[in-house]
């Protein structure tokens, strides 16, 4: 039996690319797009239970997304099916009950520095006390 964390004071997970980003601009097929979601989420639930932490008090995520190369311009928003299948992994890991209304107060993404050796994307959990919810 693991011992968890309950409701550390704020917890950073790393989760490495663990397929091509899914974009809300692609039209593609939904097989691959299915592909990609399973292999985020799962990397997402290995990162999150090798934390040992839990988290039963409402949530704000902060997603930071690094790619491997700075392109011109580019649009985090866009990403955003790939921060859902991050965020499933958490769930799926038990780190948080839930990604509703009641679990997960807020969530933002956004760019980060690019990184060509390991691009992928920074979730930052931070508990919300009950006063400030």
């Amino acid at each position: 039996m693991r011992t968890s964390k309950k409701n550390p004071p704020s917890l950073q997970l790393v989760i490495p690319m663990a397929a091509e980003w899914i974009s809300s601009n692609a039209r593609e097929h939904w097989a691959p797009r299915n592909r990609k979601t399973r292999a985020w989420r799962s990397a997402a639930m290995l990162v999150a239970r090798s934390s040992g932490a839990s988290y039963d008090v409402p949530v704000d995520l902060e997603v930071v997304v690094s790619k491997r190369r700075e392109s011109s311009r580019w649009d985090p928003h866009n990403l955003w099916p790939t921060a859902k299948a991050v965020i499933d992994g958490l769930v799926d890991a038990a780190l948080l009950e839930d990604d509703d209304t009641k679990h997960i107060r807020s969530t933002s993404i956004r760019a980060g520095a690019a990184d060509r050796l390991r691009p992928g994307m920074t979730i930052t959990i931070r508990p919300v006390q009950e006063d400030q919810a």
